[in-house]
């Protein structure tokens, strides 16, 4: 009977302490929030990114398969890009639907990227229009 005893103190002690450590780890996690936006960027801008970086979006023409996007810098709201963007009439078909705004990935450098609202596995991208 004494060695059961023990069995049950230790595995008690062993729980105890997996708790504690766990709930000090997650206590410790940083919380993400996404930045500020700058002045210099307007209020109908989106941010879109990760906790990584991002930037914001501003669609300034009529949602369509070409569209003129600017893209702001997150941090100083610097224009990173301004110009018209086009992706596949199928792939706008798909995504028309949605929210534009909740489809918002990121910006390359290069594209605008979307997440295809009928496969979330894909992406759906945005050529700029030279």
């Amino acid at each position: 009977m004494k060695k059961s005893k023990k069995i049950v103190f230790y595995s008690l002690i062993l729980t105890i302490l997996v708790v504690a450590g766990i709930a000090i780890w997650f206590s410790t996690l940083e919380k993400w929030e996404p930045p500020v936006k700058p002045k210099s960027v307007p209020q109908d801008a989106i941010w879109a990114g990760g906790y990584d970086g991002g930037c914001f979006f501003l669609l300034q023409s009529e949602y369509s398969d070409t569209s003129r996007f600017t893209v702001y810098e997150e941090h100083n709201g610097d224009i990173w890009y301004d110009g018209l963007f086009s992706c596949g009439k199928k792939d706008f078909e798909c995504i028309a639907k949605s929210e534009w705004s909740n489809l918002l990935k990121q910006y390359n450098g290069q594209e605008i990227v979307m997440t295809n609202p009928e496969d979330k596995s894909r992406h759906i991208l945005w050529h700029p229009i030279e």
